[in-house]
């Protein structure tokens, strides 16, 4: 009886240290940013779950490290990020706290491509073409016919005049 107390016992330990190690076969995965997140995440789908760096709170261009994202840094295997063009402030932690980690730089990838960066927003001169936009300045125009209000209250003056008349009378 010892003994199948022990195997159960034995077969229990197999079975938990199964369960750890399929635990940590679920790989480390960190994203830079939203998109990536999303697309990790898709891939991911039944694997794991990625974590994100630069969350919803976060902007990339002001985006400071904390010690929650070292961690996810040094736990990661692998890290997927745009580059270093556009997202500099994660390469010095890559080279350090995430050296061990696999990384893939979505810039190099010849299977994206790439669109010449713009030197100016593309949106500008947009509102400069509103020429055929003159209807608002007419707009004031169809109010016109609201100054017969006017004509109107001299009217009402004149009906005053009858009021003063039946006072007169009264006294």
């Amino acid at each position: 009886m010892k003994l199948q107390h022990k195997f159960g016992l034995l077969l229990s330990s197999l079975s938990l240290f199964s369960f750890i190690s399929s635990a940590e076969a679920e790989p480390k995965v960190v994203t830079s940013i939203k998109p990536i997140h999303s697309l990790v995440s898709y891939v991911m789908d039944g694997v794991g779950r990625p974590d994100l760096l630069v969350d919803g709170s976060s902007s990339p261009h002001t985006f400071q490290l904390k010690p929650s994202h070292a961690t996810m840094l040094q736990e990661a295997d692998i890290v997927f990020w745009i580059g270093e063009d556009l997202e500099s402030f994660l390469e010095t932690p890559l080279d350090s706290i995430a050296a061990s980690a696999k990384r893939v730089t979505l810039m190099d990838s010849d299977q994206i491509e790439l669109l010449k960066f713009r030197e100016k927003n593309v949106f500008d001169d947009h509102h400069d073409d509103h020429d055929d936009h003159d209807e608002h300045e007419d707009h004031a125009d169809g109010h016109d016919d609201h100054d017969e209000h006017d004509e109107h209250d001299d009217e009402h003056d004149e009906h005053d005049e009858h009021d003063e008349h039946d006072e007169r009378r009264r006294t």
